[in-house]
């Protein structure tokens, strides 16, 4: 049965991921985070998701965020050739030059820079805007106190993105609500399957569980190779 791969946001460490990947482990399947932060360039970034996938090349891969960006280069070097999308960015098939920072959210980040260096993602927005997508204080606090500060010369930062880089991909889409339903649309239009979730863009840490029976059935979906029976 493939391990699976949980691509994180160079944004958010990889302690966001912990309680989900706990339930996927004890449902049987071996998981490893990759940990992508704090990256000054693309080429950072890449290393640090390769190093995670390892040479097995028996993987599947769930990429959340800013971490899908990666994914098309992932896909040509051969390190990946199944993923779920996990409310993440989703490049277009026909390639290109792709920011690796959206430029909306880089005129955000701008004014926030300090000795060229971004707060954490957690100082993003308000403290009531960001405590509310956390089960609790004491996941804030945890994931918080591991959040990186990225240089701010990432802002600039750029990926490759190969030409028909989702030809013969198994791969899938989950979004949580609507923040990227025009990537769940094109999703649809690859004929990959597709599943929405009424949750905020961290639902894998309020509902890690509800997040984990998902991406069970996308990955199955795939023909990625499914998880085993749940186990209670």
């Amino acid at each position: 049965m493939p391990d699976l791969v949980l691509l994180g946001s160079v944004f958010l460490p990889a302690a966001a991921f912990d309680p989900l990947a706990e339930v996927l482990e004890r449902r049987g399947r071996t998981v490893r985070v990759a940990d992508a932060g704090p990256a000054a360039t693309a080429e950072d970034v890449l290393a640090a998701y390769r190093a995670a996938i390892g040479e097995r090349g028996d993987v599947i891969g769930v990429a959340h965020s800013n971490a899908g960006t990666y994914v098309p280069a992932l896909v040509a070097d051969g390190a990946l050739t199944s993923i779920v999308f996990m409310d993440a960015v989703l490049p277009a098939p026909t390639g290109g030059v792709v920011p690796a920072v959206r430029p909306d959210l880089g005129r955000l980040l701008r004014p926030l820079v300090v000795d060229d260096t971004l707060p954490r993602w957690t100082e993003w927005w308000p403290p009531e805007t960001v405590r509310a997508l956390f089960p609790d204080a004491a996941t804030f606090e945890r994931v918080h106190a591991a959040t990186p500060r990225v240089p701010a010369s990432y802002l600039g930062a750029a990926v490759d993105v190969p030409a028909g880089w989702t030809d013969g991909l198994r791969a899938a889409y989950l979004a949580f609500g609507d923040a990227y339903a025009d990537e769940r649309l094109l999703a649809e239009s690859l004929g990959w399957a597709t599943q929405t979730m009424e949750l905020a863009h961290l639902g894998h840490l309020q509902r890690p569980a509800e997040v984990a029976d998902a991406l069970e059935v996308l990955i199955e979906a795939a023909g990625s190779g499914g998880l085993p029976p749940r186990r209670p």
